[in-house]
């Protein structure tokens, strides 16, 4: 059912350039109603966006199986132009992409009918929208997802030759992709130019596929092939590209080193490849051969800072003049390798807006060529004062980051409607007040699986997979066609096998322009059962040392305080060690694919300082064993760290914080069955320990890790 709902394949849309052509919505108008329907037209693209709520269907469990089928016609006529049918449930939100590029401009009339699988009409609800017709900047453009458009493709035949000049045109501003692909074996170099710059070179000889993405202005641009003697080109591709940021270089996370530098090697082999643009602290010390190399390649480069006001210089933001001159000393207007300044954070209507927006202006007249990116939350874009703002960033060429955390839920329902109401809460109607604004809007998904805090708030979902669920919805969802970009916050919250999840969903999406997800691997996980322990020691085999040494236990405010974002349960495990013989827990880990690799990720506090109210840094001697799959043994795959919590839970707060334990391992299925044990010794043979010792474990997540390789 989820698997045909997830697979709607919506395609484009458009990044309204002026307001939308019609906007209907048709509520429901009585307890009995079943259907709430918005149309919206997108010309660019050529989609009518149809969006339907189905409500809770009285005596109708909520997982039950119906239909919704769709109709377009011109309207007050019998004819349907477009027709779809979607599977869905009681309670969901469906988001419908109609393909409406061939229809004339004119009114037209959209029919939702919702049915149970044996064709009982159980509702019907209709509403007008009026269709502008196709944009004509886009019709002779193939458009292959919201975020990249193929402006050239050309391929070698035995009649045809890659080579000599090209025209392609650039709707708006944005990054082009020129990518080009040697024949093997043939003497003589090739060049490939865009705009008489030369972008790579192909070496004599060698089979080589080369790309290059430059920031170029709306309009037409010149593509140039020369070759040398025999030498020929199999394929050239141009493409128009969003903005792709990696933040930030360098990059360290706080707590949990797991075997890994982030650094510039890593990165090159994991994210530079797949990006256009760099964000660092100010200039770091030692990168500035990097940044050389970076700006030569054709990149931006950014450097992030805090808003004056959090910085302390709260009469920085007093005036104009002041506001204008703290940015303008600042090296991402100093310096002549950066590109101008990603500003943290902007989000209440209280903001000292008019004064920015004027600095800003002041900035862009100042420094031409270098741009004032704004970090933006909350209530950002839905006031004047913001809009003003925003407007002042875009002039000069800077992006608006919208902070796009979407936290997690416990079931896919929640998930898939939260995220396909997100974009009518922000996107939607700050491009309504700013005609243009999703295109010059960066988004930035939260990626926090490091302390602190956690995008993972249940062990039972895989946010990994919600990642890819989230960057395909942005690739695809019509009211955000043209968006500006997308980078991650941040690499130094991110573990690294998330990090080169991200590098693939730049590749994927916004280089390749694909609509399908990167991997099938489902929201919700299945490994294990009761992983946070809410329904106590349900689905888990005890083997307490001692009566009642094994216990079920919840705290209020307990998932946040040890950083589940936004939401996550309060409930864990404790164990009290005994003398002669240890605690263990276990259960079966199903549903393996032999062969693959699968991480196991667990938390430990010492249960009784919690309740005492004190705490230390310690590794707890506890352990973490796999029966039945290969231990992967080493610093990356293997370890275990403390950490302390950043939140306030009486009378711990973030000056005197609880500690905890991070455990992770990575194995490989040997099998479709493992079994998973947890102890309180951290050998068979000996505690390690004090005896009395209180240990809750919480978050037992077992789920697929992304092996590295091409």
């Amino acid at each position: 059912m989820f698997r045909a709902l997830w697979g709607l394949g919506l395609l484009g849309g458009l990044l309204i350039v002026a307001p939308p052509a019609s906007a209907a919505e048709t509520p429901a108008d009585s307890a009995e109603a079943k259907l709430t329907l918005q149309a919206r037209s997108y010309p660019e693209p050529g989609k009518i966006l149809v969006s339907v709520r189905v409500a809770a269907i009285p005596q109708t469990p909520d997982t039950a199986s119906l239909s919704l089928d769709v109709q377009l016609r011109a309207s007050g006529q019998e004819k349907v132009v477009s027709r779809t049918t979607v599977d869905t449930q009681p309670g969901m939100r469906e988001e419908i992409g109609l393909d409406a590029a061939a229809l004339a401009a004119g009114p037209y009339a959209v029919a939702v009918q919702l049915r149970r699988p044996a064709g009982e009409k159980l509702a019907e609800v209709s509403a007008e929208v009026q269709w502008p017709g196709r944009a004509e900047a886009f019709k002779n453009i193939k458009i292959l997802n919201n975020f990249v458009w193929e402006l050239l493709e050309l391929k070698k035949t035995p009649d045809r030759a890659v080579e000599g000049d090209h025209e392609v045109s650039v709707p708006y501003d944005r990054w082009l992709l020129v990518r080009s692909k040697s024949v093997e074996g043939k003497p003589g170099q090739i060049s490939v130019s865009l705009d008489s710059q030369v972008l790579h070179r192909h070496a004599p000889g060698a089979a080589q596929t080369l790309e290059s993405m430059r920031f170029v202005k709306a309009g037409k641009h010149a593509v140039r092939v020369a070759a040398e003697g025999e030498a020929a080109l199999e394929l050239l591709q141009v493409r128009a590209v969003p903005e792709v940021q990696q933040s930030r270089y360098p990059a360290g996370t706080m707590y949990v080193t797991q075997g890994v530098k982030y650094d510039w090697e890593f990165l090159q082999r994991h994210i530079l490849p797949h990006v256009n643009t760099i964000i660092s602290a100010g200039v770091p010390e030692g990168a500035e051969a990097h940044m050389r190399e970076w700006k030569e390649r054709g990149g931006k480069w950014i450097s992030y800072m805090s808003r004056a006001a959090f910085d302390g210089k709260k009469d920085a933001e007093a005036n104009v003049e002041a506001c204008a001159r703290y940015y303008a000393e600042r090296p991402g207007y100093t310096h002549p390798l950066l590109d101008g300044v990603l500003v943290d954070e902007f989000y209440e209507t209280t903001d000292p807006y008019e004064t920015y927006a004027a600095a800003v202006k002041r900035l862009n007249a100042q420094f031409p060529g270098k741009s004032f990116y704004p970090y933006a939350a909350g209530v950002f874009g839905q006031d004047p004062g913001s809009v003003a703002f925003s407007q002042a960033c875009i002039e000069g060429g800077g992006y608006v980051c919208w902070e796009a955390y979407l936290a997690e839920w416990d079931d896919l329902k929640s998930a898939l409607n939260a995220l396909r109401g997100y974009p009518y809460a922000h996107a939607i109607p700050f491009d309504d007040k700013l005609p243009g604004a999703v295109r010059h809007t960066i988004w930035v998904p939260g990626v926090f699986s490091f302390p602190w805090p956690y995008a993972d708030g249940y062990a039972s979902v895989n946010y990994n997979a919600y990642l890819d669920m989230q960057f395909q919805f942005i690739a695809t969802h019509p009211a955000l066609f043209g968006l500006g970009g997308v980078h991650i916050w941040r690499t130094g919250y991110c573990d690294e096998e998330r990090l080169r999840w991200c590098g693939r969903f730049f590749r994927h999406y916004c280089l390749e322009g694909k609509t399908s997800r990167v991997s099938d691997d489902p929201y919700m996980l299945t490994h294990i059962q009761n992983p946070d322990f809410v329904d106590g020691p349900k689905g888990w085999t005890l083997q307490p040392a001692a009566a009642e040494s094994i216990t079920a236990g919840r705290r209020e405010q307990f998932g946040k305080f040890i950083g589940r974002y936004y939401r996550g349960p309060d409930t864990f495990m404790v164990t009290r060690r005994e003398k002669d013989r240890p605690n263990v827990f276990s259960q079966e880990i199903r549903d393996l694919k032999p062969g693959r690799l699968y991480s196991v990720k667990m938390f430990t506090g010492d249960h009784g300082d919690l309740l005492a109210g004190k705490s230390r840094e310690e590794v707890h001697p506890v352990s973490l064993a796999i029966d039945g799959g290969e231990l992967i043994k080493d610093e990356r795959h293997s370890y275990q760290t403390a950490f302390p919590t950043r939140d306030q839970l009486d009378p711990f707060t973030e000056a005197k914080p609880f500690w905890l334990n991070y455990h992770w391992q990575v194995f490989r299925a040997t099998g479709p069955t493992a079994t998973l044990r947890i102890s309180d010794w951290k050998t068979p043979d000996q505690p390690g320990g004090p005896v009395g010792q209180q240990i809750l474990y919480t978050f037992v997540e077992v789920k697929p890790y992304l092996e590295e390789g091409p």
